[in-house]
């Protein structure tokens, strides 16, 4: 199986304008980026693999999840940070899924172009060679911090370079671990940005009112 990230879409999962934090300056008028968050997009071990995948003894079971953002500042703004963190959890009873493997990971140097990857047999990222699920992805935002696997949450941070202004989309995925009797993972998500403004950085959080809505079952 072949994923092209570069003509695969993106479908909107919600639309907003981030919120100011708490106790920042605010100034009458002015609207901070407006921000699209995809729906999450899954295909289980099986759809991955095809009709010759055979579960592992131990029962658990795996899934490719991606995830994207869209950013959009307003005129004269600037975005210079943004943190983004997944957090999973079983559909209904069990114990919670946890992340095997992301991408992007954390880089020193900024990377552009597209980028070939590959999921070997063990549900791990690799080299394309050889790999019977291949993906092709877009690389144009520094990857400053990419932590969780084996954990529950995966966090990536995103830091503005000079030849990558941190607007448009930035796509990442996760390989997702579930436990036996686990019928599907739930993802929820979180992101928070520094804006440069005219009149000084400011935090930009998701609405609180909107946090619930940004929750999915992978499936």
């Amino acid at each position: 199986m072949h994923i092209d990230e570069t003509t695969f879409p993106i479908v909107s999962g919600w639309e907003g304008e981030l919120m100011r934090a708490t106790g920042m300056l605010s100034v009458p008028g002015e609207r901070l980026p407006a921000l699209s968050i995809a729906k999450p997009s899954w295909w289980s071990d099986q759809a991955l693999i095809g009709a010759g995948w055979t579960p592992p003894p131990s029962g658990r079971r795996y899934g490719l999840a991606r995830f994207a953002f869209s950013l959009r500042p307003a005129e004269r703004q600037s975005v210079r940070y943004v943190d983004m963190v997944v957090y999973l959890h079983a559909k209904g009873d069990g114990l919670r899924p946890t992340i095997f493997d992301m991408i992007p990971k954390a880089a020193k140097e900024e990377q552009t172009g597209i980028l070939a990857v590959g999921i070997g047999p063990d549900f791990k990222f690799a080299a394309p060679d050889n790999a019977g699920v291949t993906l092709s992805l877009r690389q144009s935002i520094l990857t400053a911090t990419a932590d969780g696997v084996g954990e529950n949450a995966a966090h990536w941070a995103f830091a503005i370079r000079s030849a990558s202004p941190l607007t448009g989309s930035q796509i990442m995925y996760a390989i997702v671990e579930l436990m036996p009797g686990v019928e599907a993972a739930r993802a929820s998500l979180q992101l928070v940005a520094e804006i440069e403004t005219p009149y000084g950085p400011v935090r930009g959080l998701l609405p609180s009112s909107q946090r619930n809505a940004l929750s999915w079952v992978l499936e």
